[in-house]
């Protein structure tokens, strides 16, 4: 059999992983990968594995719902492995190894609470606004970042425009030009209960 006999199924591996890879990437946070060439190989591998463990329970005699049924798992397992790799079991996990690298390449999706609004305040000097974070953008390590219901006051801590109150408002910052940048949690958030054990581990020490 030549290789255009086996090219459907070549892209089947292809398609199966390409599905894997995107959703792991989203939920993870990752940045999808820029090289196209590296993309398909990726892709065929992961797809291939999956094909060879489904081959292991031939269930499905028609091969287009055999595809689909494994795309379908490529998605579940790619979701779950997204979630567990920033898991706060995961961060808890590295810092009993002394590890404190969790093998993101941007610093801000280690910082993120998906659950609890984050307060930041960023200084430009002679400026510093303060506000809940509304949006941060990807893929950087300063990124831009919009503040909502927030205050701008100077440095002396007089305030020069007051809308903490006002839901019309919103400022887009770039944390590339500030002098600081200051993260508040909620004592509820995963990131304060990962400092209190970051705390526990390093007192025993």
């Amino acid at each position: 059999m030549d290789f255009f006999d086996k090219l459907p199924v070549y892209i089947s591996y292809i398609v199966v992983g390409y599905v894997f890879i995107r959703v792991y990437y989203w939920v993870a946070f990752r940045k999808p990968l820029d090289n196209i060439e590296h993309l398909i190989i990726q892709s065929g591998v992961i797809g291939y594995i999956y094909f060879l463990v489904g081959d292991l329970i031939p269930i499905f005699s028609n091969k287009y719902l055999y595809t689909a049924v494994l795309m379908f798992i490529a998605l579940l397992t790619a979701y779950a492995a997204g979630k567990a790799i920033n898991s706060s079991c995961v961060t808890q996990l590295l810092e009993k190894l002394h590890i404190y690298d969790t093998g993101n390449f941007y610093m801000w999706q280690d910082l993120l609470d998906k659950e609890y609004s984050m307060r930041a305040t960023i200084s430009y000097g002679d400026k510093i606004y303060s506000g809940r974070i509304h949006l941060i953008e990807n893929y950087n390590n300063t990124p831009n970042i919009v503040l909502c219901l927030y205050t701008i006051h100077n440095k002396e801590g007089k305030i020069l425009e007051d809308f903490s109150e006002d839901y019309t408002k919103l400022i887009v910052l770039d944390t590339s030009k500030a002098v600081s940048t200051e993260i508040k949690y909620s004592y509820k958030s995963k990131i304060s209960e990962d400092v209190k054990q970051f705390l526990k581990i390093n007192s025993k020490s």
